[in-house]
């Protein structure tokens, strides 16, 4: 279902990319990456979810799977609207994204464009027309109401869970509106990726937030008590991220009601996702064969069980109702023998990332292991969950710190050590690869993106103040998707 021909590509969080409003963003600096991309021959830019995100600025735990998040709005496309009459640079060279005042700047200028968009002849119209053809917006918009109703609690202890339409009518056309200007400012800025021979690769997590409009009008759909509390919550046990395993917290799907209503809600989600991306990443894809069930109000995921999920009938119910959609089936971490075969079944490609297959065993013994089994995958030095490729290297014992260097220098010759792993890297005989911009500017600790189950208080704030470095990185990476055969 996922077709391609030796590609390769740059992992960048649209939130990394520099500007100057604070965050990356659907404006111009981000266009310019995509002319950059093109520049260089590469076809494929890997973003992760542009869902709002959580108080710690996490995309995995959003309100809403199928909204898009106000703080990536482009201020000068709303003026270009003529929405806004002018703006302020905001945090233009910070190294960090500070969401909080962000939000609060991009705000201000998004509640102007929303005054002048109502006087508009046709403002009305398209509010009717929003709500009666997406739904879901519709909903996120009445959660966003809800949520300011009724404060800081979860919404299952909300005194209110409902309100008469016409007492909140502007605050609900308020969250449209932004809804509706985000996704025309996404679709301008993917067809111009199309034009460039760009692919964009999304990110869909399988699990959504307890806090959510997703779980607010769909409860029937997650395995919650009585008083909407969740039996148990989603993670995974112990493995090579973290000895206490990761303790996610999301509400677990009743696969059982799922099954019975062809598999409604999950199915939307990835329908969606394909249609604001080319190709759809299915992240945690181990949970559609087995996935992991931890009692609620447990400290870590230590405690816990396996319990297996209807995998094959919800993707051949899926293929047969959108059978163009292509997917990335993210398989990293412990598996078991059955989610390759769910995997291989269906033709999806997985994922390799070679710092969790060099052994240092294997290093000793043999030099570097083999590290791509399979054509049908996408191979990483890192990913955003990952250590950087220079943090790596950092982080290995010293014996096997210099088998890697010694074989790397003894295969491609004296060279910068990453520049030896990106040639590593795409002589594999996987079709596609992709280098992270934090590895393609050999940045250390610094330009880590998240470290998994933790609250880290850099976590989702990594974005280059400009793009000066990277640029001086265009020959070299001309160079290396050319002498692969990668080269689009």
């Amino acid at each position: 279902y996922y077709k391609s021909m030796k590609r390769i590509g740059i992992l960048a969080p649209l939130f990394s990319l520099p500007n100057q409003y604070g965050i990356g963003d659907f404006s111009e600096s981000t266009y310019q990456f995509i002319d950059f991309l093109a520049r260089i021959k590469y076809s494929c830019w890997q973003i992760l979810p542009l869902n709002p995100t959580d108080i710690y600025g996490s995309p995995y735990t959003s309100l809403s799977s199928f909204a898009l998040d106000e703080i990536y709005v482009s201020l000068p496309d709303l003026k270009k609207r003529g929405l806004i009459t002018d703006f302020k640079i905001f945090s233009a060279k910070s190294k960090r994204v500070n969401y909080i005042k962000v939000r609060r700047y991009k705000n201000f200028y998004f509640n102007i464009a929303f005054n002048n968009f109502t006087k508009l002849p046709n403002a009305q119209e398209t509010f009717i027309k929003i709500r009666a053809d997406y739904p879901r917006i519709y909903q996120y918009a009445q959660y966003k109401v809800l949520r300011r109703i009724n404060g800081s609690p979860t919404w299952n202890h909300w005194e209110k869970q409902s309100f008469q339409e016409h007492e909140y009518e502007i605050d609900i056309n308020r969250e449209i509106f932004k809804q509706y200007i985000l996704f025309k400012q996404w679709e301008d800025l993917h067809t111009y990726a199309k034009l460039k021979g760009i692919t964009i690769i999304g990110d869909l997590p399988f699990y959504v937030g307890f806090d959510s409009a997703d779980v607010f009008f769909n409860r029937d759909a997650f395995y919650l008590d009585e008083k909407n509390n969740p039996i148990a919550v989603a993670g995974v046990p112990p493995d090579y991220y973290s000895q206490d395993g990761q303790l996610w917290g999301n509400p677990i799907y009743d696969w059982d009601y799922l099954r019975e209503n062809k598999f409604n809600f999950v199915l939307e989600r990835i329908i969606n996702a394909s249609e604001i991306y080319d190709v759809v990443r299915l992240d945690h894809f181990r949970a559609f064969d087995t996935y992991y069930m931890i009692p609620n109000g447990a400290e870590t995921a230590r405690i816990g069980e396996w319990k297996e999920a209807p995998g094959y009938e919800f993707f051949d119910y899926l293929y047969s109702v959108a059978p163009e959609v292509q997917l990335i089936a993210e398989d990293l971490g412990e598996m078991r023998e059955e989610v390759y075969h769910l995997r291989d079944h269906y033709n999806l490609p997985g994922m390799q990332v070679i710092q969790f297959t060099f052994v240092d065993e294997e290093l000793r013994h043999s030099g570097l292991p083999y590290v791509c089994k399979r054509d049908n995958s996408i191979i990483y030095i890192s990913t955003h969950d990952s250590s950087t490729g220079m943090s790596w290297l950092e982080e290995l014992d010293e014996e096997t710190r210099w088998a890697v260097y010694r074989h790397l220098d003894e295969t491609y010759g004296h060279h910068h050590v990453m520049t030896n792993l990106f040639k590593y890297v795409v002589s594999q005989p996987a079709e596609t690869v992709i280098l992270a911009i934090s590895d393609i500017l050999r940045l250390g600790k610094y330009g880590r993106i998240n470290i998994p189950g933790s609250k880290y208080k850099y976590n989702w704030t990594f974005r280059l103040s400009d793009y000066t470095q990277l640029m001086k990185n265009e020959a070299k990476l001309v160079k290396l998707a050319t002498e692969s055969g990668r080269s689009a």
